[in-house]
């Protein structure tokens, strides 16, 4: 024990004395580059498809292309998804639609200004998210490149215009001429028609005026069809119109961008994003994104950066995204649509399957807590711990599943079928063959399967369903908390073997360690939450092991908050290798002393456990597993359980407490361990009573 204690004192002290050095950036001023951006309101996944394979797929000559998820500060409006865009982190407006008011005149353009700028500023400066509206603009504007807008989505009298938060600045001011691109005609969809080459001559006029632009155009048919829902020719008519415009511009020597804001129906929850660069003669090719890390799909917060590097300009500091980078894979011959409709078959189907998996588990837990207190027929114990270690191999083989079947299989009956046949087959064999080991075997399954998908980037989590969803935005890497949870509580099984006269063993520390280092490094699992608290279980469990023993008692007192200190410092350590991940950027903030925002990050997380345990169906399972818990300890004398046994479920419930407490989404990973944990007692229990004679 004092050996253990001066090893976590000099890592202490280590950490301690390492420093980060920052790095400055000077901002170049862009010459000569001119960018011009084509944005169209209510363009869906489904027309940007038939979009780009107009004039015989003449579009995708040089063409990058990605889909973006959609998420906001609040609900996803066309307003919070614009405000989002173009603030580089999640933003939000109280006001369904905000209004310009033109404010002056200048060469072939009207001065803009928002009049309630400061009021949408305000409320986001005062949000957990702290948005900075403007920024992309105004980082512009400090290069000098000129910011300039043309085109409206008027609907008859009804105003609506979006492009302008793509250029005004951090005061809400922008230039532009909305009328200048749109013709007037009562017989067009919402009374106005876009007129390309009348957005053409303006585009040209004002490159050849200013040295460097950013320019515009709103391309409003697609929202004034929505709203009057045209017929499918007149759709077809539009796309047709909008490949044109484009097919012109890509004739331009000028860096290209297609976005599709507000997509009404069917992949609702992604919007197409494209680019054409002045290098025209590239193949076409897919957009990579460092924050999603999924093929075909980016982040909302990622366009901000990627037209500023357009310019080569350095991201504006309160940016959360970075720059897409061209990727390799082909996105024609539906490649890319295959894949982003599996994406969004997980989103549509999750919450089915995971409410009839999650009610499965509580009749499980809830059965088998009856049947141990009121049965004692043996026949039925077998079949019982059948079903027990059914659950417990649940999860591998909600990660192995896609290894077979990837996202083609979207028969939601057949998948949950799958799930229930998979995991019954492995409960049964490690039942067979592991007998009195099966619960440490299926632990040992368990962390070997995640800790080897986890090392190789967590290729199979992210197609599971008790993965991340990326459509949702919450992780995009490393193991989320559903698995999080299930790992925690395996790990504590896992290491029973290496206790050994009230001594942990060398190599279980090592373990430990390696645990740590797998759920927290940026290279690896990159869970902060889940690495604390899997950290804080082990320090409990040690102090459960060793408390017996008297002499200790002044070590155990200083055990707990020195071994808090160091984890929190090796998750610190961990964060200097590898790529910079939001766990890094919260220490970085931690380091500059910007409490404002660490505060607002807390409490963001905060507010997230809060709205999860209110409306999750993981509240269910949270519920019933520590209401058997608690009962376990009123009913039971624990005299079925040997003592390193008890001392695992000890601490493994507290690892869930800490799991509950210091998770965004703790109610999740609180849940799953303990789930996990109950089930294991469950199959020691059924295995002393079979042993009975």
């Amino acid at each position: 024990m004092p050996k253990f204690l001066f090893i976590t004192g000099t890592l202490l002290l280590l950490i301690c004395f390492l420093g980060n050095e920052g790095k400055s950036q000077t901002t170049p001023i862009a010459k000569d580059s001119h960018g011009v951006m084509v944005l169209v309101p209510r363009l869906t996944m489904e027309q940007f498809y038939q979009l780009m394979e107009k004039d015989e797929g003449a579009l995708w000559e040089g063409a990058h292309v990605i889909a973006l998820n959609r998420g906001t500060a609040a609900q996803t409006t066309l307003i919070n998804e614009v405000l989002t865009i173009t603030s580089g982190r999640k933003a939000k407006s109280e006001e369904d639609s905000l209004h310009w008011y033109k404010s002056g005149h200048a060469h072939m353009e009207h001065k803009f200004t928002l009049p309630s700028f400061y009021e949408v500023k305000k409320e986001n400066e005062h949000s957990t998210h702290r948005a900075v509206l403007g920024s992309l603009g105004e980082s512009l504007q400090q290069a000098s490149v000129h910011t300039s807008f043309t085109g409206h989505s008027h609907v008859f009298e009804k105003q609506n215009v979006f492009a302008p938060f793509f250029t005004m600045n951090g005061s809400g001011e922008t230039y532009g001429n909305p009328f200048v691109s749109v013709d007037k005609r009562e017989e067009a969809p919402g009374g106005y028609e876009m007129n390309g080459e009348k957005a053409f001559q303006w585009l040209r006029q004002v490159q050849a005026t200013y040295p460097a632009t950013w320019l515009v155009v709103e391309w409003g048919d697609f929202y004034r069809a929505y709203e009057e829902k045209v017929t499918s020719s007149v759709e077809e008519e539009m796309v047709a119109k909008l490949a044109s415009f484009l097919r012109q511009l890509q004739k331009e020597n000028i860096s290209l961008f297609l976005l599709g804001v507000g997509s009404p129906s069917g992949q609702e929850k992604m919007i197409p994003f494209a680019n054409w660069t002045v290098d025209r003669s590239l193949p076409p090719a897919s957009f990579y994104s460092h924050t999603v890390q999924q093929p075909f799909l980016g982040s909302n917060i990622e366009i901000a950066p990627t037209i500023s590097s357009t310019y080569h300009l350095s991201p504006h500091p309160s940016w959360q995204g970075a720059p897409l980078q061209r990727g390799e894979m082909d996105p024609r011959e539906e490649t890319m649509e295959r894949a982003l409709d599996g994406m969004s078959h997980i989103f549509h189907s999750r919450a089915v399957i995971l409410s009839t998996y999650i009610g499965m588990l509580v009749i499980l837990l809830v059965g088998s807590f009856v049947h141990l207190q009121y049965t004692k027929r043996k026949k039925s114990s077998r079949w019982l711990k059948h079903a027990v270690l059914a659950g417990m191999a649940s999860p591998v083989v909600f990660v192995i599943v896609p290894l077979f079947f990837g996202r083609e299989l979207t028969s939601i009956p057949l998948y949950v079928m799958n799930v229930f046949v998979f995991s019954l087959m492995i409960g049964m064999i490690f039942n067979y063959f592991a007998r009195d080991l099966a619960v440490w075997g299926m632990s040992f399954f368990l962390l070997l399967i995640l800790s080897i998908d986890i090392v190789l980037g967590s290729p199979l989590m992210k197609q599971s369903y008790l993965g991340f969803d990326p459509l949702i935005g919450a992780r995009y890497s490393g193991i989320g908390n559903e698995l999080g949870g299930f790992f925690v509580a395996g790990s504590i099984i896992f290491l029973e073997p290496f206790v050994r006269e009230k001594q942990i063993s060398p190599m279980g520390i090592g373990f430990k360690i390696a645990f740590l280092i797998l759920l927290g490094a940026p290279i690896f699992g990159t869970n902060a939450g889940v690495t604390v608290a899997a950290g804080c279980m082990y320090l409990v469990w040690v102090w459960l092991i060793y408390k017996q023993d008297s002499s200790n008692s002044y070590l155990l007192f200083m055990l707990l908050p020195l071994g808090g200190l160091v984890i929190i410092g090796l998750l610190w350590f961990m964060q200097q290798f590898g790529i910079t991940t939001h766990i890094g950027r919260f220490f970085q903030l931690i380091l500059e002393g910007n409490w404002q925002e660490v505060i607002s990050i807390l409490q963001r997380k905060m507010e997230m456990n809060v709205k999860i345990m209110k409306h999750s169906r993981w509240t269910n399972l949270l519920l019933t597993s520590y209401v058997l818990i608690v009962l376990y300890i009123l009913i039971d004398n624990h005299h079925q359980l040997s003592k390193v046994k008890q001392t695992i479920v000890k601490a493994g419930s507290a690892g869930s407490v800490f799991l509950l407490l210091l998770n965004d989404s703790g109610v999740v990973a609180a849940a799953t361990a303990m789930f996990y944990l109950l089930c294991a007692r469950y199959v020691w229990t059924l295995q002393a009573k079979l042993e009975e004679k």
